[in-house]
C-alpha cells in the first residue's frame, strides 16, 4: 500500500510542477502583465493552449489509486495502475 502512495504523491507533485509553469506561461500571455507587445504575446498562444490541455489531463490522472480499490481486492492490485498513471504524469512533466 505504501508504494502506492509513493506513487500517487510522485504524480501530484509532478503535477503542482506544472500547474506552476502553466501559470507562468499564461501570466506571459497576459499583455497586461508581460507588458509585452500584442504580436509577442499572440506567438506564446500555442505553448499556452498546449500546457493547459496537459495540465488539465495530469489533474484527471492524479486521482489516488491508493483509494480506488475494491472491498474484495486488497491495495496490491492497484499498484499496476499507480504506477502507470505516475508515469504518464512524469513523462508529460512540467
Amino acid at each position: 500500500m505504501y508504494k502506492i502512495k509513493v506513487l500517487d504523491f510522485l504524480a501530484i507533485g509532478v503535477y503542482e510542477l506544472a500547474t506552476i509553469s502553466q501559470r507562468r506561461i499564461e501570466r506571459l500571455c497576459n499583455p497586461t502583465l508581460s507588458e509585452l507587445p500584442a504580436f509577442l504575446v499572440n506567438g506564446f498562444m500555442i505553448a499556452h493552449c498546449t500546457a493547459t490541455s496537459l495540465v488539465s489531463e495530469n489533474k484527471v490522472l492524479c486521482h489516488p489509486s491508493s483509494v480506488d480499490f475494491l472491498s474484495t481486492e486488497d491495495h496490491v492490485s492497484m499498484g499496476g495502475w499507480a504506477a502507470r498513471k505516475a508515469l504518464r504524469v512524469v513523462e508529460q512533466g512540467p
